[in-house]
């Protein structure tokens, strides 16, 4: 049995965090986004149109798909691991500082989130080479089964004075917060970190 239908409302609520709906006809697979796998390691993404990339981690055999619809520009999912990453667009210019606005961005996932029966605890704001990245642990329950993943966030602030976001979710091993020895807390903090405009 598949658990990944989670993140069906997770897609809304990054899709209702502030955005404004970008009105286009939705490409296809992969639409404008070039992704490139370097053997089983790193698979980076850029989509020129928007002008980001970022690098996804292993394993290399993420289903990612260009979106333009709902305020989303990408998702990328990964069933087997029960993994996603959303790109997200908030059309509103704004001149508030970085740290400001993925603090913003991190409240409103965690209150629509809530709202829909999730546990999200320690929440808090790191610091990868100069950008504030956000780690929270999200708890769900399937039946009678908690399941744990990590989520990350990025926030750029483009030239023309919109706000790009990235989420990542990936599986915990419920090692959170415990000296973040769970490999995928840093997996998901370097896929955030990765997030950065194209030039």
């Amino acid at each position: 049995m598949t658990r990944f239908r989670w993140f069906v409302p997770l897609a809304f609520a990054l899709a209702a965090c502030g955005g404004s709906t970008v009105s286009t006809t939705r490409p296809g697979a992969n639409g404008s986004c070039s992704v490139e796998t370097v053997g089983n390691d790193v698979t980076f993404v850029r989509d020129q149109s928007h002008g980001y990339g970022f690098s996804l981690p292993p394993p290399s055999d993420w289903h990612i798909e260009c979106v333009q619809e709902e305020g989303r520009l990408l998702r990328a999912e990964h069933e087997d691991q029960d993994a996603s990453v959303s790109v997200t667009l908030d059309a509103t210019a704004s001149e508030e500082a970085q740290v400001t606005y993925l603090r913003g961005f991190m409240r409103d996932v965690r209150s629509i989130l809530a709202r829909r029966g999730m546990t999200l605890t320690q929440p808090r704001i790191e610091t990868v080479e100069g950008a504030p990245i956000g780690v929270m642990e999200i708890r769900t329950r399937d039946g009678g089964e908690t399941l744990l993943h990590v989520a990350a966030f990025s926030v750029l602030h483009t030239s023309a004075g919109t706000w790009q976001r990235l989420m990542v979710s990936l599986p915990s091993t419920g090692r959170f917060g415990h000296g973040d020895d769970d490999p995928m807390v840093r997996r998901a903090i370097a896929t955030a970190a990765s997030f950065g405009m194209l030039e």
